[in-house]
């Protein structure tokens, strides 16, 4: 682990209390429980937030991670928005996630950051309030913009993501590439973004990879304009 912590940012991981209950009662189950027996549905969520403390706790003892810190991973929401209300996740779900942040920081881990796919813009002001201090992988092909959230919430939430790779990457035309990533790096002059995609799939090929990474490259050298395109 030291060597790789010499050449990686390596985080503790563990998931999340929505995610892993639904791994229990199945995604149906979960929401029928959370809309029609609510406290059900909450001591459900804290008794896994509980168990998964545990052992994002142990990840940092065992590695020595409390430099970085811990990734929750509590997939929620699909390219329409996450599958429950803003009211349901503060008073169900948003006690558990406390638990876990509060636990993970008394213990010394420097940062906690959340991992959830889709569009999660309705939850991010609860996310903020209860101290998640970062975003993975802000996916623009829902509603969440990395320069918009940053403009927003600025020092408030590290983002990590906000590449297209469901148009602009796979359509391959560098100028509209180009246009994109410097979009995106217009927010990191001043750190807060690690610019990345979701996934990297069949549909982008080796070449467009290649000429985003050396349009990174660029950037980290200063010799691209990396001033927000007219």
């Amino acid at each position: 682990m030291g060597e790789l912590k010499q050449r990686y940012c390596v985080f503790a991981k563990t998931g999340g209390p929505f995610i892993r209950s639904s791994f229990v009662r199945g995604d149906c189950h979960l929401l029928v429980d959370m809309a029609a027996a609510p406290q059900f549905a909450q001591k459900l969520f804290m008794f896994m937030a509980r168990h998964l403390a545990r052992i994002g706790l142990e990840e940092l003892r065992r590695w020595d991670l409390y430099d970085t810190g811990v990734w929750i991973y509590d997939d929620m929401a699909s390219v329409k928005g996450p599958m429950f209300s803003p009211k349901m996740a503060k008073q169900l779900l948003a006690p558990a996630w406390q638990y876990m942040i509060d636990a993970f920081k008394q213990a010394g881990a420097q940062k906690v950051y959340l991992h959830s796919d889709g569009d999660l813009m309705p939850l991010l002001d609860l996310f903020v309030d209860i101290g998640f201090e970062g975003l993975n992988p802000v996916e623009p092909r829902t509603t969440m913009d990395v320069v918009e959230i940053r403009e927003k919430y600025g020092e408030k939430l590290g983002l990590v993501g906000g590449l297209d790779n469901s148009v602009i990457l796979p359509r391959g035309n560098c100028a509209e590439i180009r246009a994109h990533v410097q979009r995106c790096l217009s927010i990191a002059k001043e750190g807060g973004l690690v610019i990345g995609a979701h996934t990297i799939g069949p549909d982008i090929s080796v070449d467009t990879y290649d000429y985003v990474s050396q349009l990174i490259d660029d950037y980290n050298r200063r010799e691209m304009d990396y001033s927000e395109p007219a």
